[in-house]
């Protein structure tokens, strides 16, 4: 369970309406009125500045470098997870491993390929299918690397240069469809 603050601001123009919180990061939707153009967003740190105004009054306003920081901490968490479909940090090693084996092999058919033999041997399939499988998934890995980049730079452009709704909507990154776009860009 995560404890965020929010913001309700209205979706067309950005306006601000409403700050609050703690509340559970899965309560803020909540926050908004469903039967008003209003939206809320998750902020990390508290985004409400309380300043003492003349005469003691205090006046509030938004700390709008948290609302930027925590939309492009979310843009960067969906960029991390998409990655990690593919490709886990602990097995990263392995994979460099075997990427360096299949790549001695295709300079030189007797290099030597520990992990690759014992992956031909277990599944049954030639030294040189194997090695070559490795190279081309490492090829897909690389293109889905770059596209979901390209992507979370597009998203974090947007959110820093952007209203509210232009934050949330920037954080909308469908990384699933990143991936597909960019397999399906490096088969053609």
């Amino acid at each position: 369970m995560k404890y965020v603050h929010y913001i309700v601001y209205h979706l067309e123009t950005g306006a601000i309406l409403q700050c609050g919180g703690p509340v559970l990061e899965s309560e803020v939707a909540r926050q908004a009125p469903p039967d008003r153009p209003w939206g809320a967003v998750a902020v990390d740190d508290d985004a409400l500045i309380v300043e003492e105004a003349e005469a003691g009054v205090p006046r509030a306003s938004i700390n709008m470098v948290a609302v930027r920081r925590s939309s492009i901490d979310r843009i960067n968490a969906g960029a991390v997870a998409e990655l990690a479909r593919h490709l886990t940090p602990g097995m990263a090693g392995t994979y460099a491993a075997k990427l360096a084996e299949a790549e001695a092999l295709a300079i030189n058919p007797d290099a030597a390929a520990p992990m690759l033999r014992a992956e031909a041997d277990a599944s049954g399939q030639p030294l040189a299918d194997v090695a070559a499988a490795v190279i081309q998934r490492a090829h897909d890995c690389q293109q889905i690397r770059a596209a979901v980049e390209a992507a979370r730079q597009q998203a974090k452009a947007t959110a820093v240069a952007g209203n509210i709704p232009a934050m949330v909507a920037a954080e909308k990154v469908d990384w699933v469809a990143v991936s597909a776009a960019a397999l399906e860009g490096a088969s053609t």
